[in-house]
């Protein structure tokens, strides 16, 4: 299976301007180098989780713009709070929408071929509720066909 052997990072998040260095955001950054899928969490909960899935892609396109064709997931996390379940369907389509803007940007870039951007888009965006295990199941099929488009 091509999930045999992968290895999982949990990298802290990232803040606006780590690409300069502000906070630990370079020495996070590093330990991507070797990541074939990236998976996104956001908490759902907040106000804003399109813009914080927008604020990590921009700082992995001013890092290293080639980290924005690894494949990669984006989970919605915290669905189990009051209220965000309800809001499910309006968040994955805020994150795909903001996900279309970095796509936008990395396609204007010079270099970047057309396959590359496309591949920016993230494989799947999910609900997931960690606390109570729900989506877990979608996430882990996620993350397997994710590491098959690398």
């Amino acid at each position: 299976a091509p999930s045999e052997g992968a290895v999982v990072a949990d990298l802290p998040g990232l803040i606006e301007g780590a690409h300069v260095g502000k906070g630990l955001g370079r020495v996070f950054l590093r330990h991507l180098r070797r990541a074939a899928v990236l998976c996104h969490v956001l908490d759902a909960s907040l106000p804003d989780p399109a813009e914080d899935y927008f604020t990590v892609r921009e700082e992995l396109r001013l890092y290293n713009p080639q980290l924005l064709a690894r494949p990669h997931v984006v989970v919605l996390n915290k669905v189990d709070v009051e209220g965000v379940a309800e809001m499910a369907g309006d968040l994955q389509a805020a994150v795909a929408h903001r996900a279309r803007e970095v796509q936008e940007r990395y396609a204007a870039m010079p270099g970047v071929e057309a396959g590359q951007a496309t591949r920016s888009l993230p494989h799947a965006v999910l609900p997931l509720s960690a606390t109570e295990g729900l989506g877990a199941s979608m996430l882990a099929e996620a993350i397997e066909g994710a590491l098959r488009c690398q």
